[in-house]
């Protein structure tokens, strides 16, 4: 290759990044837009994730003038679509991220409530067993009550078989946590067996 064609290429590759960023901000833009986000998701799951590696970026470092609350709720949404396997460790660390930007006492409700104020969780259960493998993996006993239940949740909802030990080796702390486990336990049995 000669010095030119070398530097012809390198102004196309200069010019192909400055459009991916430039659109990629608008990108975020729309999806951290509630009005825009469902056509953001949409151009998302309709590229096929030709995007990922930049919406998994902004879960880490979200671009300039943008709130970065709504984005992470535009890109739950994406990755929930998408099933992206990529983003768990993002929507493990959001899990308690309640649409309302606070958290409340979600668990007193029907599960399709929680699953629609904790976008994290229902990305998760869209993703399936790796996301709940990956759950089991995250919990400590450092884990806070309430990311507790939420794992058991999640878990209960996927109902991978290969969570039924983990399952049965569970001591719950209340009630609620017990209605997960024994809840999971059931869905594995009928989905299953």
């Amino acid at each position: 290759m000669n010095r030119r064609t070398v530097n012809r290429f390198s102004a196309t590759a200069c010019w192909l990044l400055a459009a991916q960023i430039g659109s990629g901000q608008d990108l975020a833009i729309r999806l951290a837009d509630p009005e825009l986000r469902q056509l953001a998701v949409r151009s998302i799951t309709y590229s096929g994730g030709r995007d990922l590696a930049l919406l998994l970026s902004w879960g880490e470092n979200p671009p300039p003038r943008v709130d970065s609350l709504q984005l992470r709720l535009g890109l739950m949404e994406a990755f929930r679509k998408l099933r992206a396997k990529e983003a768990i460790p993002f929507l493990i660390r959001y899990m308690t991220l309640d649409i309302r930007g606070i958290s409340g006492n979600v668990w007193t409700k029907a599960d399709g409530v929680v699953e629609t104020r904790l976008p994290a969780i229902d990305a998760l259960i869209a993703i399936g067993p790796d996301a709940s493998k990956a759950v089991i993996a995250a919990l400590s006993d450092k884990t806070p009550p309430e990311v507790y239940v939420e794992s058991l949740f999640i878990i209960c909802k996927i109902a991978d078989p290969a969570a039924r030990d983990f399952l049965l080796s569970v001591h719950p702390k209340n009630p609620t946590e017990a209605y997960y486990v024994r809840n999971g336990l059931e869905l594995i049995q009928q989905r299953h067996n």
